[in-house]
C-alpha cells in the first residue's frame, strides 16, 4: 500500500504558497527555529522573494534577487520564508550553502540559485 500525499497535492501546495503567493525572505545569523523568529540578522527587514516551480516537487527563485541593506557586521547562515512583510505565517526555513560574511553598509543580494524540494509522495 502506498502512503503519503499525491504529487498533485504537493505541487498544488507549492504553487499556492510559493509561486502564486507572496513570500517574504528574512535573513538569520543562526538557526531560525520553529516560527522563523530566532537569530534574526541586522538587516532592513524582510524582502519579497519570487519563485517558480519548473518541475514536479522543485521550487526555484526567479526574477530579480532580494536585496538587503546590512545594519551590522555579521555572518548570514540561514533564511526563513513568511507570508507577509511583518508577522504573517512562517512557511519554511533555509540554510545557506556556505556562511556569508557581511559588513555594515553592504547590500546582500539573496536568492540567486535558491531552491528547495519536497520528496516522498505517492506517484
Amino acid at each position: 500500500m502506498a502512503l503519503g500525499p499525491a504529487a498533485a497535492t504537493v505541487n498544488g501546495w507549492l504553487d499556492t504558497t510559493f509561486v502564486n503567493g507572496s513570500v517574504w525572505l528574512q535573513l538569520h545569523t543562526g538557526d531560525p527555529g520553529t516560527g522563523g523568529l530566532s537569530n534574526i540578522a541586522d538587516v532592513d527587514g524582510r524582502q519579497i522573494a519570487l519563485f517558480t516551480r519548473p518541475s514536479t516537487w522543485l521550487v526555484q527563485t526567479t526574477g530579480a534577487p532580494s536585496e538587503f541593506l546590512i545594519g551590522a557586521d555579521q555572518v548570514i547562515t540561514h533564511g526563513s520564508l513568511h507570508t507577509q512583510l511583518e508577522d504573517g505565517v512562517w512557511v519554511w526555513n533555509l540554510i545557506a550553502t556556505s556562511p556569508i560574511t557581511v559588513v555594515e553598509g553592504d547590500v546582500l543580494k539573496a536568492g540567486d540559485g535558491m531552491e528547495f524540494r519536497i520528496e516522498g509522495w505517492t506517484a
